[in-house]
């Protein structure tokens, strides 16, 4: 195992590297509006954002090319976490799953070889939730009917293909669900890895520049997730936890445990975050958007114009897209919870008006959309 780490190293680093030069707006001065977890946080000169950011490349570049980076990759995660809590749009699923990664490695550079394999095992233990939950969360009317049709036009479009049957959706999440519980076990590991690999391959070709073209940050993350998955579970070790001495060690695997196996459960009932919950592109993350007058647009910058959209069923109507705004602005989705959209709204309103509020926000899901469809249709609302 100990060559496959030295590339998972590499891999995790060349990844955090491409997400650092293709949305490198979510960590320098931009104009889409901050939404810091907490309001009482100082607000941060931006010379010293963009030399928190100079800190977070270079890091990045010595775990590429130095043996010994315990400290580095220390230092990496504890800056990666103070810097999520001046802006929602940092805690991005991407970011959070080398956050552990690195984590992992740091611990893996001991001298005790077996601590330093429970350390890996800790990572493929994160890894084992992401595909689970990933697929399980999928296993919605949003997903289904709406999200898993858009996602397969790029191979049913060309064949004319109009009415895409329920199943090859629920097939989607099934498979997805599998692959995380057979990357647990050895007998299994072999055929999961496979399936992940063929897994980010169909969405790299759904996703990708051959197919809808969209979200482009995704692109390199699938392609260094199915590498790294390669990497952490083929022909590897026995079950995925491995051994639970009280210890440095071990502290880090509960936390791989709480976070990413016992938290989401949460999501169900409401009470944990989409993106922290591996619920990622199911059709049931939230969108938000703030309505403007003609006054109000006319005195924003004439770099926002082009995120100005107009409603459909009423051209006099216009409104600001913040998904398409930030994938715009800093190529990433914005951060989906009610709390971090009126953050962002108010943010927004300071910014550019001098007002705590300014315009209406509107939060939605694909999900309440598709319900209202269906009571229509049903004739159960005007």
């Amino acid at each position: 195992m100990d060559s496959r780490v030295v590339w998972i190293k590499r891999v995790s680093a060349i990844l955090m590297l491409a997400f650092l030069v293709m949305a490198f707006k979510v960590w320098t001065p931009r104009l889409f509006p901050l939404a810091p977890v907490f309001y009482a946080l100082p607000p941060l000169p931006d010379w010293l954002n963009y030399v928190f950011y100079a800190l977070l490349f270079a890091s990045m570049i010595a775990t590429l090319f130095l043996k010994n980076t315990r400290l580095i990759l220390v230092g990496f995660t504890g800056l990666l976490l103070f810097l999520m809590l001046y802006d929602y749009n940092r805690i991005q699923p991407y970011y959070l799953q080398l956050l552990f990664v690195f984590w992992g490695l740091a611990l893996n550079q001991t001298s005790d070889p077996k601590e330093a394999d429970n350390a890996i095992k800790g990572i493929r233990l994160y890894f084992c939730f992401m595909y689970f939950f990933s697929g399980f969360f999928k296993f919605n009317v949003a997903f289904i009917e709406s999200v898993h049709p858009w996602f397969v036009q790029p191979f049913t479009s060309p064949l004319g293909i109009t009415d895409i049957p329920s199943f090859t959706g629920y097939i989607i999440a099934i498979v997805e669900v599998v692959t995380g519980i057979g990357l647990f076990f050895k007998q299994t590991r072999n055929v999961a890895v496979v399936l992940a690999i063929l897994t980010h391959g169909f969405i790299l070709a759904c996703l990708g520049p051959f197919g809808h073209s969209w979200n482009y940050i995704t692109w390199p993350w699938n392609i260094g997730m199915a590498i790294l998955t390669f990497l952490l579970f083929w022909n590897q070790g026995a079950l995925a936890w491995g051994t639970w001495e009280p210890n440095r060690i071990s502290a880090y695997k509960v936390a791989v445990l709480v976070v990413a196996g016992i938290l989401p459960w949460l999501f169900l009932t409401g009470k944990w975050d989409s993106f922290l919950s591996f619920d990622l592109y199911s059709g049931k993350t939230k969108q938000a958007i703030i309505y403007l007058n003609t006054e109000e647009l006319e005195k924003l910058p004439f770099e926002i114009r082009p995120y100005v959209k107009h409603h459909p069923q009423n051209p006099e109507w216009k409104y600001i897209d913040l998904t398409f705004w930030g994938l715009g602005e800093m190529n990433t989705l914005p951060y989906p919870e009610n709390r971090a959209f009126h953050k962002m709204h108010r943010s927004f309103s300071e910014n550019f008006f001098g007002k705590e509020s300014v315009g209406n926000l509107s939060v939605f899901s694909s999900y309440s959309i598709i319900q209202e469809k269906e009571l229509k249709d049903q004739k159960k609302l005007p």
